[in-house]
């Protein structure tokens, strides 16, 4: 299929998986006692549009060389993408039951040395739209040229000057759009038109659009 978890033969009803992460996302945090609602919460939709009908990933097979990859730059919403790793086949479920106990690989952000199907282990913000453009660098020199990379930013990040430098890289690259993604902006509507302006002047291609992640894409 051409995008959504390889070997599936049923459309998911992605309002229902949102609902999903949502729900999960509360029962972890009462797990841990601590964590980021609203990083998820403004993203779910986002999460499941990914994982259930967008990426090509196979359910079960979370090293296929293959697959598209997802940058978590804003690692803490990782308590809302674990519960869609185990639901695709990626890891036993029960390791959601003691999330964040110790032992447990799943923590407040993603290892991707101990979590399969996380792609990058974040941790300070603003670095991830630079990792994934490398990512799709990397596939292209691979001969993967059918893998995609995503990244999920925050919005707070984007003030960060390597957000810009990766924008502008992916541009010279012509690794495709980059688009800024509303995951929640403490900055208003005034600061998200002017990252869009940022995003035009610094030669991004592609139209921007909220709501989306950044994409740089797989075509040269």
């Amino acid at each position: 299929m051409a995008g959504g978890p390889a070997g599936v033969t049923h459309q998911y009803d992605l309002r229902e998986r949102a609902a999903f992460i949502r729900a999960e996302t509360v029962r972890l945090i009462d797990i841990a006692k601590t964590g980021h609602y609203t990083s998820v919460f403004s993203a779910a939709e986002i999460l499941a549009a990914l994982y259930y009908r967008v990426m090509r990933i196979r359910c079960g097979e979370p090293d296929w060389p293959e697959r598209d990859r997802l940058v978590l730059s804003k690692g803490h919403v990782a308590v809302g993408v674990y519960p869609v790793l185990a639901d695709l086949g990626f890891f036993d479920p029960a390791l959601l039951d003691s999330y964040t106990r110790l032992g447990n690989p799943l923590g407040d952000h993603p290892d991707m040395r101990h979590v399969p199907g996380a792609d990058f282990s974040s941790g300070s913000l603003g670095h991830g739209l630079s990792v994934a453009l490398g990512m799709a660098l990397a596939a292209r020199v691979a001969g993967l040229p059918r893998v995609r990379v995503y990244a999920l930013l925050g919005d707070g990040e984007c003030n960060e000057g390597q957000i810009w430098e990766a924008a502008m890289a992916a541009a010279h690259h012509r690794r495709g759009a980059c688009r800024p993604g509303q995951a929640g902006h403490p900055g208003g509507r005034g600061a998200q038109h002017d990252r869009r302006a940022g995003y035009r002047r610094r030669g991004r291609p592609g139209r921007p659009g909220a709501g989306r992640p950044a994409v740089p894409d797989r075509h040269p």
